[in-house]
């Protein structure tokens, strides 16, 4: 995969990633953005929450995305509940 295509992938998780951030961790966490959510991955049932243990950085957890193992390589996409 290409730099160009990785790009445009991460420009539309910019919506899914904004909304998990800030639903599920402080403000002072969220704008950090430390959660990147593909566009293919269906946020339902939101619930529950969130807890790093480590300092918090962008880009440390990868939801939706071909090296995550939710990742559903049939349907093109994932799904959290």
């Amino acid at each position: 995969m290409n730099r160009l295509h990785k790009a445009y992938l991460l420009i539309r998780a910019i919506p899914k990633t904004v909304l998990f951030n800030f639903r599920y961790l402080p403000f002072k966490q969220a704008i950090k953005f430390p959660v990147v959510v593909s566009h293919r991955v269906a946020l339902q049932r939101m619930g529950g929450n969130i807890r790093f243990d480590a300092p918090v950085r962008t880009n440390m957890v990868r939801i939706g995305f071909h090296e995550n193992r939710l990742f559903d390589q049939k349907k093109r996409t994932s799904g959290l509940e």
